[in-house]
């Protein structure tokens, strides 16, 4: 019992580790307009990283474990609602009208879909 919770919590916390660091990879390639800094990208990703870790933890534990499968298709929109809210909540604090801005949608965007395809790779395999 307490094994598959531990790898259940396991997969968890690498999912949004994952996601973050990989937001913050294509966030400062694509979207910064200064060099190319592995700091800057070390710094962002384990902000997206914690910030991953309330939203995308909640969704991922209840779906694994309360429901049983939801397709794929539907997930992509819980997702990118996490990712809505993740990159809310990033942009918040650093910007006041940050919806008027390409790169807020971009985030959104990107953190949907890396957040699914993490979650597809860890616990959709059999």
């Amino acid at each position: 019992m307490y094994g598959k919770t531990n790898i259940f919590v396991f997969k968890i916390l690498l999912c949004s580790v994952l996601s973050g660091f990989s937001l913050s990879l294509l966030v400062c390639f694509f979207t910064v307009p200064r060099t190319f800094n592995p700091i800057d990208i070390f710094f962002i990703g384990v902000i997206f990283s914690i910030v991953y870790l309330v939203p995308g933890a909640l969704i991922q534990y209840y779906l694994h474990k309360k429901t049983s499968r939801i397709p794929t298709s539907k997930l992509f929109f819980i997702y990118l609602i996490t990712g809505t809210i993740v990159t809310t909540i990033f942009y918040a604090g650093n910007l006041e009208d940050f919806y008027m801005f390409f790169s807020y949608y971009f985030t959104v965007t990107s953190s949907g879909l890396a957040f699914w395809l993490y979650d597809l790779i860890l616990f959709r395999r059999k």
